[in-house]
């Protein structure tokens, strides 16, 4: 689920992607790779007119798997909608895709309106999802990016197996792009290069790159998470499930320069202007004590730094650089958010992040922004005059989901239950990246929900 970039021309519909499992029940393994067919949604909203509801305004058909990440081009790929030739219509985005069949794809999406006055929907589709179309990825609209050379073709896709999160170079051009890959391989490939070894054509699409660089084995493992730092090109952390975070110079990347052991990380985000990255880690010990795992890690001076507690394990995270606001999700249905220090002083960030986080704790300026709650229908109904219900969504006949809100900014008194299969659990939150509308969140749940809100 990620904003899709701002065009030349403000405005205040914005648009959003979201890729999701087909049931709930569905599993995939690691150790190998997996194909099938899935949707990617992409829907619009206008954040200044909010009495119009959100909606699903192109519908992309693929047979990729599972999407297992998606990153927009950072800048410098969205159009005017209004200036467009007969030859090619106005881009909305670049859109990179981590697929669970051992490819990475970047996908051209044009406007959904100048889309629908050219190409012709499928027809038999339709009728399923109204008020939308959807569409087939050509060949002309997609770009392969292999994880093996251009010498070994025969299983370049299935050596490396998944691909679990990729990374466009923060700085422009944005001309790189850096993947993780299930067997510890991370591979870095040049979109502007002229190069026949590092540029050819495929089957699958007109245009394929091969890595300009490679990290064999850069962890024993699966490679789960990676962040580029976004002041410097040459710099890369990776994480993986051999409980290993790494620092990377790109310039020798034979061995890294930095390495922490016994880390478990799901989740990272490198903040601008920081020595250190934020990093999510999955504690076995959280499940039923105060759950610790959302942390600050100094390069500089190697200092550790507790970002966040709840009273639950967190599964995912978004940094907001505009207010340099942190919310994080948890397993029971808590979004929360940290009001952090901006980095201005890099040689003081870890001192100055953890006496400030002390005196917000004291203070009690630790803002819950909403939870969920799975309930029963009746139940729902006797709560709908409480001032704290925000909005609901049915799930089946009998069970619903419903948000609250929590104005006296004290945790509820729900519980972690490991043993209940956690439906209420938000599975992904990402801030909007655009200035004029940086305090719009998306919250994605585990029961299939994705919910709008402007918490700050």
């Amino acid at each position: 689920m990620e904003w899709a970039p701002f065009g030349d021309e403000p405005s205040s519909t914005q648009y959003f992607a979201i890729a999701t499992y087909r049931t709930l029940d569905e599993t995939h393994r690691l150790d190998t790779i997996v194909k099938h067919k899935g949707l990617i949604q992409l829907w619009s909203v206008d954040l200044v007119d909010q009495l119009r509801l959100p909606q699903m305004s192109l519908a992309i058909a693929h047979d990729f798997g599972c999407i297992r990440s998606m990153k927009w081009c950072p800048s410098g790929c969205a159009a005017n909608p209004t200036i467009s030739c007969a030859q090619a219509m106005a881009r909305l985005g670049l859109l990179a895709l981590a697929c669970s069949d051992g490819v990475v794809r970047i996908l051209s999406i044009p406007y959904p309106k100048l889309l629908l006055e050219k190409f012709d929907p499928i027809k038999e589709l339709h009728c399923s999802l109204p008020k939308c179309d959807v569409f087939v990825v050509p060949k002309s609209f997609c770009c392969i990016l292999s994880p093996g050379n251009i010498i070994n073709q025969s299983n370049m896709f299935e050596l490396y197996g998944q691909c679990l999160d990729l990374e466009w170079l923060p700085r422009q051009p944005h001309n790189r792009i850096a993947a993780s890959f299930s067997n510890g391989t991370v591979a870095i490939w040049d979109l502007l290069t002229s190069s026949r070894l590092l540029r050819g054509s495929h089957e699958l699409s007109d245009i394929m790159f091969y890595p300009q660089q490679h990290i064999s084995r850069a962890h024993h493992n699966v490679c789960r998470t990676l962040s580029w730092c976004p002041d410097h090109s040459d710099y890369l952390f990776t994480a993986g499930y051999d409980r290993r975070l790494c620092l990377w110079d790109l310039k020798c990347p034979n061995e890294p320069i930095e390495r922490w052991d016994r880390v478990w990380c799901l989740d990272s985000c490198w903040p601008m202007l920081s020595p250190g990255v934020f990093y999510l880690e999955d504690s076995p010990t959280s499940v039923f004590n105060e759950s610790k795992n959302l942390f600050y890690q100094d390069f500089q001076k190697e200092k550790l730094v507790t970002v966040a507690k709840s009273a639950a394990p967190q599964i995912s995270f978004s940094y907001n650089q505009w207010n340099c606001t942190l919310a994080f999700g948890t397993v029971i249905g808590d979004v929360v958010l940290r009001n952090l220090p901006p980095f201005v002083n890099s040689f003081k960030s870890a001192s100055y992040l953890k006496k400030s986080i002390t005196t917000k704790k004291r203070s009690g300026l630790e803002s819950f922004c909403f939870f969920a709650r799975l309930c029963d229908m009746e139940e729902h109904s006797d709560e709908v005059n409480n001032e704290t219900s925000l909005s609901s969504g049915a799930l089946s006949p009998n069970k619903c989901l419903t948000f609250y809100n929590n104005p006296k900014g004290k945790e509820h008194q729900l519980k972690h239950k490991p043993d209940v299969y956690p439906l209420a659990a938000v599975n992904k939150v990402t801030w909007n990246p655009h200035h004029q509308h940086c305090k719009w969140l998306l919250v994605a749940t585990n029961s299939g929900l994705v919910r709008l809100l402007k918490p700050i």
